[in-house]
């Protein structure tokens, strides 16, 4: 900002007349912005000469003093050098940590810190209506409540099964009502594991009452029929009289059975076992085998639907079924 442009403003601004004294306010105000205007320049014009006188003086002392120490350096370097130190004279630099400073950049971050309290409280509280607010269908307890109501159903619909199938088997009418009354007993409980248990019995009894099949003798030409078998904890005379059997549906397909074995007491799964008859019986079926090879009579028993066991159906010496007895899975 120059000279010409101070004295531009002087002229530019005519005194007033004698005859212009009485201005307006308006015209006094303008004056006034002139005024301050002037000043401002002139103020700024004063603080530039001053920084250049000081330059200056601080260019003469280092050169003499470069050239007392005996360095060698030019005008410039040395108006470089100070133009680094008016540069760097009042440059920012950040204030130690503190609590202070902690303090100051909270304020100076209030808005942040606010907004991400606020947005940390929304999460929070959409977390617990989602999960844990018992009122909404998603929480956890809505959610083990479904599980147990599921549960609860689901039983049920097993065990009206099991009464739909159990018919005049004593046995099987009896097992039922036992796990009707042990589940009902559970369900007041609440407690999904128990309830889930006694769901899964009800599956294996009606498994079981669903069964149908026959027990026939084993028959037709090179194929054991029927077996002696000595116990081999029963002395020389402890001879035992076998039928072999295999389970068939009435498809023709052969049933797996489990089987345990009187003589060794192990549990096997088995498609032939053997099953003990009196000697009277053992000795009319082979006879009746010896005649032409062919065993006739070959119905030993059968598993109806809603039974729970078999029913004996191969009849002893006074015509009755024969007694159900010891069973073995494997013979000489």
């Amino acid at each position: 900002m120059s000279h010409d442009r101070l004295r531009f403003l002087s002229v530019s601004t005519p005194a007033p007349s004698p005859t212009d004294s009485n201005l307006s306010l308006h015209e006094m105000l303008q004056i006034m912005d002139v005024a301050r205007a002037i000043r401002d320049e002139q103020l700024t014009v004063e603080q530039q000469f001053q920084i250049e006188e000081t330059r200056a003086k601080i260019r003469e002392r280092l050169i003499a003093s470069a050239e007392v120490a005996g360095d060698h350096v030019t005008p410039a370097e040395v108006d470089t050098a100070i133009q680094l130190y008016f540069d760097n004279l009042n440059a920012y630099r950040d204030p130690p940590w503190g609590f202070n400073r902690l303090l100051a950049q909270m304020y100076v971050w209030r808005v942040r810190v606010v907004s991400a309290l606020a947005a940390g409280v929304a999460i929070g509280l959409s977390v617990w209506l989602a999960f844990f607010n018992p009122a909404m269908p998603w929480s956890s307890a809505s959610r083990s409540a479904q599980a147990v109501h599921e549960a609860e159903q689901w039983a049920q619909t097993q065990l009206d099964q099991l009464l739909g199938v159990t018919k005049k088997d004593a046995a099987a009418t009896q097992a039922v009502d036992e796990l009707s009354k042990e589940y009902f007993a559970i369900k007041a409980t609440g407690n999904i594991t128990a309830i889930q248990r006694s769901q899964l019995r009800m599956a294996e009894l009606f498994n079981t009452l669903e069964l149908q099949y026959e027990l026939q003798i084993v028959t037709g030409e090179g194929r054991d029929s029927a077996v002696t078998q000595r116990w081999e904890k029963g002395g020389p005379s402890a001879l035992a009289y076998y039928v072999i059997v295999e389970a068939r549906s009435q498809e023709g397909r052969i049933v797996p059975q489990t089987v345990k074995d009187a003589e060794t007491g192990e549990t096997k799964t088995v498609t032939q076992w053997g099953e003990q008859v009196p000697k009277e019986v053992y000795d009319r079926l082979k006879t009746d085998k010896v005649t032409d090879g062919v065993l006739n009579e070959t119905r030993f028993a059968e598993k109806v639907r809603g039974a729970m066991s078999e029913r004996m159906l191969l009849p002893g010496v006074d015509g009755q079924p024969i007694q159900r007895g010891p069973r073995i899975t494997r013979w000489d």
